[in-house]
C-alpha cells in the first residue's frame, strides 16, 4: 500500500474531531439489540454502500451475487449492515463470534436455511432457532424477513437474551461514528482485567520491549475506520482513560515504530545492502528509500485523549475490483479446500477415538452391536461415543434395541459434529464409514485385533468417505460393503479431487478417484501380503511376483506368488506392526 504524501487524518472531518463521538452526517445510531454486555468487540460494515456506490463499476458485482447466493442464499448488495461482534471464549483460546445482518430488501428464508444445512429446531423463549451444521456448534435465527443472526450457540443464547443492556462496549457504539465502510471497535475497559492476568503471564522480556506491557493499563478502546472509494482512506485511534496516559501512549508508539523502522533497515542491510551485485544493491538503496517515506508519512496525532494514526493508499477501487474478481475463483477453492480440511480432521478424530476404544477393550469396535442372535442393532459410531466426549448422548441409547426403534430414532437427530461433513445437509446421516467384508478392518461380530492386520497398520483403509447418495443414518449399522473386484464402487465423488480415506494407523489422506483399483484393493486387505507406502500410492503399481522352479525335465512351474507395491520406499517404517 502506497502512502499519500498528504494523509488525511478522518478525525480532521468536520464533526469528527473526536472519534468516539458521531458526526451531524452520520446515519441514525447502531441497532443494538441483538448486542450482549459480554461482547468486548464489534464489527459494522455496509456491504451495499461499497458494492453499489458510485465508485464500484469496477467491482465484479455479478460474480459477488453469484458466490453470495451460492455460498449463503443471500445478496451481498442488499446486505445495508453487517454487525460481527466478539466475546470472551466460553472454552478454548479462540473467542466467540456471531452476525447480525440486516437487509434493504427481504431475502429468501427458504434459500438461507437450504444451503447453511440447518440441524434440529429449537424454541428458546418464543424465538425459533436451528442448530447450523458447522465445525463449531452454531444457532441461526430468522426473526424477520430482513434480519439474520448467526453465530456460536453460546454467543447467540446471549444475544436472544439481551435486553437494555449497558457495558463498555454498548456505551462506546452509542458515541462512535459508524458510517464508514468499515467501522472496527475494541473495547479494553471490558477486558482490562484479562489482559493484565495475560500481561502477569508473559515471561521477563526485554528492557526495550517491557513499556508495551503498559498498554492494558493506558488504553480504554482501540477503533479503526475504513472508507473504500477513488482512494482508500483508513485510521487507527487509540483511545486512552486520559489525556495523561495518551501521552504516555503516544510515546510509546512512537517508539514502536522507531524500533520496527530499525529492524526492517536491518534486514534490508542483511538480504541485499552487503551484496557485491549491482542490482541487489540498487534494489537495498530503492527498499530504504521507500521504507524511510513510509515511516515518515506514518505519524501519530494525539489529541486530548486520542491518539491517531491516518493513512490514504493510492489504490483506486477500480484496481480493487479486478483483484477482487482474480480472487473470487480462489476464495471459492479455499473454501472447499477447507470443508475438505474439517472433513479429514472429524476423520481423524473419529479413528482416534477408535484406536482410543481398542487400547481400552483391546479389540477394535465391531461394525455394529449385535444382540444375542447375532442381528446387528446399532453403529460402530453409538459404540464409540463414549470416546468422542459424547457418554450422556451414549446412556439415553437402549442397546437392545435396533437403531430404528421408537426410543433409539429419537436420537438421530442429535448426530455429533464429528460425524458429519461440513457442506453436507444436517438430515442425521454421515459419509463417514467403515470398510466390511472378509479380510478388511471391519469383519466378523467381534472387533479385530491390531495384530490381525499383518499387511501394517500404516497399509490399512479404516474408514472411508463415501459418496453423497451413499450417506446413513449415523446410528445405522449399514457401512461400505467393498467388493474387492470393483473397490472403488460408492467412492470418488465425495469430492472433486477424490475421496478422504483414514488408515488404521490414524493417518488420513486424499485418494485420487483415478486410484489404480488394485492399489485401492491392497489399501482395503488388512492381511493380503501387499505393504503399501501411502505417500507413493499415485502411479504405483501391484504386480504378482511369481517364485519358479525348474523341474527335472527342464520346464518351470509356478510355486506361488507374493503382491508387492514395485515403488515401496517404507522400508523404514516404524509401524510395529508392519511388514518387513
Amino acid at each position: 500500500m502506497l502512502i499519500s504524501p498528504a494523509s488525511v487524518c478522518l478525525a480532521d472531518h468536520p464533526g469528527a474531531t473526536d472519534p468516539a463521538v458521531k458526526s451531524p452526517e452520520a446515519p441514525e445510531h447502531l441497532d443494538l439489540t441483538f448486542i450482549p454486555a459480554e461482547a468486548v468487540a464489534a464489527i459494522v460494515a455496509h456491504p451495499e454502500a461499497v458494492l453499489t456506490g458510485p465508485d464500484a463499476e469496477w467491482l465484479p458485482i455479478e460474480i459477488i451475487t453469484a458466490a453470495g447466493m451460492k455460498q449463503a442464499g443471500i445478496d451481498p448488495l442488499k446486505v445495508k449492515e453487517a454487525v460481527v461482534i466478539f466475546a470472551s471464549p466460553t472454552s478454548g483460546t479462540d473467542p466467540d463470534f456471531a452476525a447480525v445482518l440486516r437487509f434493504s430488501e427481504p431475502y429468501s428464508k427458504a434459500a438461507v436455511t437450504a444451503i447453511l444445512p440447518p440441524g434440529k429446531e429449537m424454541n428458546i423463549d418464543g424465538k425459533t432457532v436451528v442448530e447450523v451444521l458447522a465445525p463449531r456448534a452454531m444457532w441461526l435465527y430468522l426473526p424477520d424477513d430482513k434480519t439474520i443472526v448467526i453465530g456460536m450457540t453460546p454467543l447467540v443464547q446471549k444475544m436472544l437474551a439481551a435486553k437494555d443492556v449497558d457495558s463498555p462496549l454498548i456505551r462506546l457504539l452509542k458515541k462512535v461514528d459508524v458510517s464508514s465502510h468499515l467501522t472496527a471497535v475494541f473495547s479494553i475497559d471490558a477486558v482490562r482485567p484479562i489482559m493484565k492476568q495475560a500481561v502477569a503471564a508473559v515471561p521477563p522480556v526485554p528492557p526495550p520491549f517491557q513499556d508495551f506491557l503498559k498498554l492494558p493499563d493506558l488504553l480504554s478502546a482501540i477503533l479503526v475506520r475504513v472508507n473504500i472509494g477513488a482512494k482508500f482512506n483508513g485510521e487507527l485511534t487509540l483511545r486512552s482513560i486520559d489525556e495523561t496516559s495518551a501521552q504516555e501512549t503516544e510515546r510509546i508508539v512512537k517508539l514502536g515504530l522507531a524500533m520496527a523502522q530499525q529492524a526492517v533497515m536491518v534486514q534490508i542491510a542483511v538480504t541485499g545492502g552487503q551484496s557485491s551485485d549491482p542490482v541487489q544493491q540498487a534494489s537495498a538503496k530503492y527498499a530504504t528509500r521507500m521504507v524511510n517515506q513510509m515511516f515518515a508519512r506514518v505519524k501519530p496525532v494525539r489529541r486530548g485523549q486520542n491518539l491517531s494514526v491516518s493513512v490514504e493508499a493510492n489504490s483506486s477501487v477500480g484496481s480493487i475490483g479486478v483483484m477482487m474478481g482474480l480472487l473470487l475463483p480462489a476464495m471459492e477453492a479455499a473454501r472447499g479446500a477447507a470443508i475438505r480440511v474439517q472433513s479429514m480432521n472429524n476423520m481423524k478424530q473419529i479413528g482416534l477415538a477408535i484406536l482410543n476404544f481398542e487400547s481400552v477393550n483391546r479389540r477394535l469396535p465391531a461394525h455394529a452391536i449385535f444382540d444375542k442372535q447375532g442381528k446387528p442393532l446399532l453403529s460402530w459410531r453409538v459404540q464409540i461415543l463414549p470416546f468422542i466426549e459424547q457418554n450422556n448422548l451414549f446412556q439415553q441409547f437402549r442397546l437392545d434395541e435396533p437403531w430404528d426403534s421408537e426410543h433409539n430414532k429419537t436420537l438421530i437427530s442429535q448426530m455429533p459434529l464429528i460425524y458429519a461433513k461440513p457442506n453436507r445437509p444436517n438430515d442425521g446421516k454421515t459419509p463417514f464409514q467403515v470398510p466390511v467384508g472378509k479380510g478388511l478392518a471391519f469383519e466378523g461380530a467381534q472387533g479385530l485385533r491390531l495384530p490381525d492386520f499383518s499387511d501394517g497398520t500404516s497399509n490399512t483403509i479404516l474408514l472411508v468417505e463415501v459418496n453423497d447418495d451413499r450417506a446413513v443414518e449415523w446410528t445405522k449399522p449399514d457401512d461400505l460393503d467393498v467388493d474387492l473386484s470393483k473397490p472403488l464402487d460408492g467412492l470418488g465423488d465425495a469430492e472433486p479431487n477424490g475421496f478422504a480415506v483414514l488408515l488404521a494407523d490414524g493417518s488420513a489422506r486424499t485418494l485420487s478417484k483415478s486410484i489404480d483399483p488394485a492399489v485401492l484393493k491392497a489399501l482395503f486387505t488388512r492381511a493380503g501380503g501387499e505393504p503399501i507406502n501411502p505417500n507413493d500410492i499415485e502411479g504405483s503399481e501391484i504386480k504378482r511376483i511369481e517364485k519358479t522352479r525348474e523341474r527335472p525335465d527342464g520346464g518351470k512351474t509356478i510355486e506361488g506368488g507374493e503382491k508387492i507395491l514395485e515403488k515401496r520406499t517404507d522400508r523404514n517404517s516404524t509401524d510395529p506392526n508392519a511388514r518387513p
